[in-house]
């Protein structure tokens, strides 16, 4: 699709115009219950030219074309800065349309709407929190908690079809990894504070997923999320922070609660013998005594430990995308070079023997 074709939207796009649906106090109802001259005002200014460039980025976020995406994106990066530099009450407030609005483009499978309101929002969200987040008057927490109140408000799917409650659900996952991808909760550890209530809600949404694409995108979002704490943040009170988030959820024995424990205790040094005991042996989940257990996880997986709907789970119909890291963690041989090392070479040669004899040779 040109670009130059958005101008005019057609039929379908105007069913998801973000004026129509933000801007109207009324919704989109235009008709008779805007009979006094105070309405028709309030309803004519709604269509002024700079509603009409938003709803044009609005288009181009949900283009085929990824330059048009980006394009849009900047441009919408740019308008939020300017609302929020501004600290108008009404900026503040045609800027929170805007969240509720990507958080909604979110939720749409039509043309490359994911892609393109994800690179937004994500942008947004990196652009704008520093300023929204610098008055001190609410904690950090405060401030995630709305912002996950306004994903899950905006996501509902009480009484939308099959295929509408699918969409919500992955339009979440999405809002998600936003929040991470943006990095404002890697910022420093007061902003990792609002870590785990995110990584909880992951993790929730998870358990809801009907589908094993959607429980391995959940994952991947938490595994992601170690990987961008140890890069930008290597902090231990925040990768137990994220360890006791994942407990309270019930998913440190499932894949990537897995990938989250071996990522933080091969890249902040000690830290795992600060995490919960009487999960792995010796807090390791690749010992020779856990290898077992590790393999029936990734073979069987759970929506979390506490599902006994089916004592051994469902079995993957293709490999879990942990299954990779996994083995490069078994075959790593660093810091094992010198002679007097050739004992820990052997043991871990060992392992993954043994990991690959239950894996693989046995199945």
């Amino acid at each position: 699709m040109k670009l130059g074709s958005q101008t005019q939207p057609n039929d379908h796009s105007m069913s998801k115009r973000p004026v129509d649906e933000e801007q109207f106090e009324g919704g989109d109802d235009v008709s008779g219950s805007y009979a006094t001259q105070q309405h028709s005002a309030k309803r004519r200014r709604t269509y002024t030219d700079a509603d009409a460039k938003l709803a044009k980025i609005y288009e181009d976020l949900a283009n085929d074309d990824a330059k048009a995406r980006v394009s849009a994106a900047i441009d919408l990066v740019h308008k939020c800065v300017a609302l929020v530099k501004s600290g108008e009450d009404a900026d503040r407030e045609a800027f929170s349309r805007i969240q509720v609005r990507l958080i909604r483009g979110l939720c749409s499978n039509r043309k490359g709407a994911r892609i393109g309101f994800s690179l937004a929002f994500t942008e947004v969200l990196h652009a704008t929190t520093a300023d929204l987040w610098s008055d001190g008057s609410e904690t950090i927490e405060t401030h995630v908690e709305t912002l996950l109140k306004l994903i899950r408000d905006q996501a509902k799917a009480d009484y939308a079809s099959a295929q509408e409650k699918r969409n919500y659900l992955i339009g979440k996952m999405f809002a998600y990894n936003c929040l991470i991808r943006s990095k404002i909760l890697v910022k420093d550890e007061s902003h990792a504070a609002g870590l785990p209530m995110v990584i909880s809600e992951v993790c929730e949404l998870g358990k809801q997923a009907s589908s094993s694409w959607l429980k391995e995108e959940c994952g991947l979002v938490c595994y992601e999320a170690a990987c961008l704490i140890c890069s930008e943040l290597p902090n231990a009170k925040v990768a137990c922070n994220i360890i006791d988030a994942m407990s309270e959820c019930n998913a440190l024995k499932t894949p990537e609660g897995i990938l989250v424990w071996l990522e933080f205790s091969s890249r902040i040094g000690g830290v795992a013998r600060e995490f919960p005991k009487g999960i792995w042996h010796k807090h390791n989940p690749l010992s020779g005594k856990e290898i077992g257990t590790v393999v029936k996880i990734l073979h069987f997986v759970k929506s979390s430990e506490e599902d006994t709907s089916d004592p051994s789970g469902s079995r993957q119909t293709s490999p879990h995308f942990a299954w990779e890291i996994i083995l490069q963690h078994l075959m790593r041989t660093d810091g094992l070079k010198s002679k007097r090392d050739d004992d820990g070479r052997a043991k871990a040669l060992k392992i993954y023997k043994q990991f690959w004899t239950e894996a693989i040779d046995s199945k």
